[in-house]
């Protein structure tokens, strides 16, 4: 599913070598008494897998929920270099329609893409297949376990060949099989021809720590360690995301 941001202007940062696919400048977010995000600037670039991670509460999901258009900022600027089209987005619900069958979610998603029932049929049967749904796929999403309506969420998602996907909390609960397909289907869109951007916040880091090429680390609605700043100071990539990996797991003991 493509989600169209809300509250994001088309248009350019300041000029870098790689243009980000989103950047984010001093964004803030409160709901009622309590500030969610706290000036956060940050910006997410091809061919990177970023890990959001950090305790319940400390603006993980807020964010995506921005970078989307699900939610707006209090103050601050999102921009978005790509199509909104091209933005896929995962969230804690399926955000699938519960009366449905999950053909006919796939179906009714694609169309609303302007895919017809014909174009859609073999991309479909193929979404099916990948995310072990084709014994499942007559049944109403209101049927299913959460693991399979997750996978649902993600046979809808990834469907559409999103150049930029956020992703919260996906493989919460996903089974080790389909952890490992959903890595795969991630790498392929880092790695892309078209070349694509991951975002996925997660407590699961023994199951994804490999897949990363940027851990980020929240708290308190802030950024307290970004893997992509010690990289320019001259450490390794995978050096720097256990570092930040670490110190995440330092927090939450």
């Amino acid at each position: 599913m493509s989600v169209a941001p809300a509250s994001i202007a088309l248009g350019r940062t300041e000029p870098m070598a790689i243009c980000p696919a989103i950047a984010l400048a001093g964004v803030s977010k409160r709901f009622g008494r309590q500030q969610v995000l706290r000036d956060v600037s940050c910006s997410f670039a091809p061919r990177e897998l970023v890990l959001l991670v950090g305790a319940n509460g400390a603006g993980k999901s807020t964010l995506l929920r921005m970078c989307v258009g699900l939610l707006r900022p209090d103050s601050g600027t999102i921009t978005t270099n790509i199509p909104s089209r091209a933005i896929g987005y995962v969230g804690h619900e399926p955000m699938l329609y519960a009366h449905l069958s999950v053909r006919e979610n796939l179906e009714l998603f694609a169309g609303l893409r302007g895919v017809s029932s014909r174009e859609a049929a073999p991309g479909i049967a193929a979404a099916l297949d990948c995310w072990g749904l084709v014994p499942h796929a007559s049944k109403e999403i209101s049927e299913l376990s959460r693991g399979l309506q997750m996978r649902a969420a993600l046979a809808r998602t990834l469907h559409a060949n999103p150049s930029m996907l956020f992703l919260d909390e996906p493989t919460s609960a996903l089974d080790e099989s389909t952890v490992g397909a959903l890595g795969a289907a991630l790498q392929a869109i880092v790695h892309a021809d078209r070349v694509g951007t991951v975002v996925m916040a997660t407590h699961d880091i023994e199951r994804v720590r490999s897949w990363a090429t940027r851990v980020i680390l929240f708290a308190d609605g802030q950024i307290m360690e970004d893997s992509a700043t010690l990289v320019r100071a001259e450490v390794s990539q995978s050096e720097a995301c256990a570092i930040v990996i670490t110190q995440y797991q330092k927090r939450n003991r």
